[in-house]
């Protein structure tokens, strides 16, 4: 074990046992995840960090480390597993909590629906009427600037 891999594990609270979640003990981040800072300026994800010290291997590119557990700040390795997003959305699907999109309306009133949105790459919903105004108004403002 190396001093990185030491100075991690000793942020780590392993009192339940082996079995039990290992609730991470340091840094937590907005997203309820554990923060490990490698120097100065750079952090990882504790449970991510967990995941490759048991398993002496880089997480590869494009794969998510997922709980079983559904406990964000838990690094205990067992309870740790690699796949894509939609593994995990499969998992809490299968879990009962899954929600996929709570907001029925966008912030400025208008319903969501089927033909009155558009999904963008990363997933997020955009409302079709509000993204028409918006460039409405870009238009207008650009064409004023240049009379």
């Amino acid at each position: 074990m190396n001093a990185l891999e030491f100075r991690f594990w000793t942020k780590v609270d392993m009192s339940g046992g082996p079995q039990a979640c290992w609730p991470w003990l340091a840094g937590i981040k907005s997203t309820g995840y554990g923060n490990f800072t490698i120097r100065h300026g750079v952090g990882r994800y504790a449970h991510r960090l967990a995941w490759e010290f048991a398993n002496k291997r880089k997480i590869p590119t494009g794969k998510y480390c997922c709980h079983t557990c559904d406990n964000p700040t838990c690094v205990n390795p067992l309870h740790l597993f690699i796949g894509y997003q939609k593994d995990n959305v499969a998992d809490s699907i299968q879990k009962g909590r899954f929600k996929p999109w709570p907001l029925t309306h966008c912030k400025n009133g208008h319903l969501y629906t089927k033909e009155s949105v558009y999904i963008k790459p990363n997933g997020m919903r955009r409302c079709k009427a509000c993204h028409n105004l918006r460039q409405r108004n870009y238009k207008k403002r650009k064409y004023e600037l240049r009379v």
